[in-house]
Order: C-alpha cells, then structure tokens, then sequence
C-alpha cells in the first residue's frame, strides 16, 4: 500500500511519498526506486506534482504507464481538468483487468491552477479525509478542494503515521515553518512509519514543495537510484534524462554517438 504525506496551506504544499513496490502475492518489496510513483507535468496555465499508493503492477498491469500518458503529448493548451477526467476515466477502464482483491489505488495531486492552490484526490476507496473503504468502488471518483487553511492529508498506510507525528507536521505547517524544516520532518516521520511497516514503506523517500508561484523543488531522501517522469508541455523531460544521461564515478555523462562520455 505505501505512503503519501500531503500538508497543504495557501502558502504551499508539502509532500513525501515512499518508493517501495510489493510483491502482491506475497507483500514483499521488489522495487524501491525514485519515479516509482511519482511524476510532476506543467501546462500553460497550470502544474501538477503527482504521486499514487495502491495497486503498481500486477503481470502486464501498471498503474504508471496510464497516468504517464494521460500527460503525454498534450499542448499548453490542454486543460488540467481534462486530464483530471480522463486518468479517472481510463483508469477504471484498466482496473477492470485487476483481480477486485487487488484494485486500490489513490492519486494525490497537489496543483496550482491559475495561481489557485488546490488538492485532488481521485481514488476508488479512499475519500480525501475520514474512514477509507476495505472495498473498492466501481470506478475511480475524483475529490478537490481549494488549501485555503492548513491541511493534512494521509494516504495508503495511514495507521503507520501516528497521532503524535500528525500533530508535528500539521503544527509545523500553521506555524509557517520553513521548506527545510519540514522536509526533515516528513524525512522523519516516512522513516518512522517505514520501521512500522514490515518493509511496505520504503525509509527513502520523495520530498517536494509546491508554492503559489507554481514552482516545484524536490529532494530525493536515502540516494534512491531513478529519475521521476516530468512533462513539460507533454514532452517527457524524466525519460530524456533517463535515456541521454547518467552519473559514472561521481562524473556526469551524455550518450553521444551511442557511447556515454564525460559532460
């Protein structure tokens, strides 16, 4: 199930998400890799930082590939609301070729539309607060609300964040303490919450911020190895890192006629 840690204010929006992927059948980790379950996109009149807990891959199934292309190869003039409404749409359509047992899934979006700052939700057992479901719905639903107070939102494992650490990371943010400071406790808490969760929260950990300016900064907590998908106006900026550049004995390298060679 993993982990995503959502605070939310006017001011900005502050997130970690774990990069553990389990073994279904048998809840062991597989994967721990930066970009797991995580991906940011920017189009003319908004940005978006996604992250999701749930159901990641089962046989040919993976939940990354759909939302990815739900991104993909749209123009600045593509709405988020657009894209909104076709991951929900295509995303019940895919998950009706998952065993029920297995269909959970959440998508946290922080996003700022037209310097508005908001939160979504689209999930089939999950509602933005309160009890989730052990069942799932028959599609994907998709909850917004405007970050017009300090909010805290958890999902995937929420019984692995205690009450203790809630009120921590939820003072914190009403207090207006600094991107720094609330990094280190997110870093902290996903930590904590991973010794509690029999190894289906990874302790490396994605760290994001989100401001009303629309700018996103991140910090990949624990040297996970990957590179998270990023579009910029639909093109893949993750995937041409992925595939044009490495680091190699602490140097940098770019693929140039085929071979990698020192930036």
């Amino acid at each position: 199930m993993t982990l995503i840690i959502t605070l939310g204010a006017p001011w900005g929006v502050f997130r970690s998400s774990d990069y553990c992927l389990s073994d279904p059948a048998t809840g062991k980790p597989v994967q721990i890799e930066a970009g797991t379950k995580q991906l940011s996109a920017q189009g003319l009149k908004w940005i978006a930082e996604v992250a999701f807990t749930g159901v990641a891959r089962v046989g040919s199934y993976q939940t990354r590939e759909w939302i990815s292309a739900a991104f993909a190869k749209k123009d600045d003039t593509y709405s988020l609301t657009r894209i909104i409404l076709e991951l929900a749409q295509s995303g019940t359509t895919r998950l009706r070729f998952v065993d029920k047992q297995l269909r959970h899934l959440s998508i946290c979006i922080s996003t700022v539309i037209e310097s508005s700052i908001r939160f979504i939700l689209i999930s089939n057992f999950e509602p933005l607060t309160g009890l989730r479901s052990n069942s799932v719905a028959g599609g994907l639903q998709v909850f917004e609300t405007p970050l017009t107070r300090p909010r805290i939102f958890i999902h995937g494992m929420r019984e692995a964040v205690t009450r203790a650490d809630r009120r921590l990371l939820l003072g914190m943010l009403k207090h207006n303490a600094s991107r720094e400071e609330i990094w280190a406790a997110l870093g902290h808490v996903n930590k904590r919450a991973s010794e509690k969760s029999g190894g289906r929260i990874s302790s490396q950990c994605m760290l994001t911020e989100l401001s009303p300016s629309g700018t996103i900064n991140s910090q990949n907590v624990g040297g996970a190895a990957g590179v998270p998908d990023s579009f910029l106006s639909g093109i893949n900026m993750g995937e041409l890192i992925r595939n044009n550049f490495r680091t190699e004995n602490g140097k940098f390298q770019v693929l140039k006629d085929g071979n990698w060679v020192d930036a």
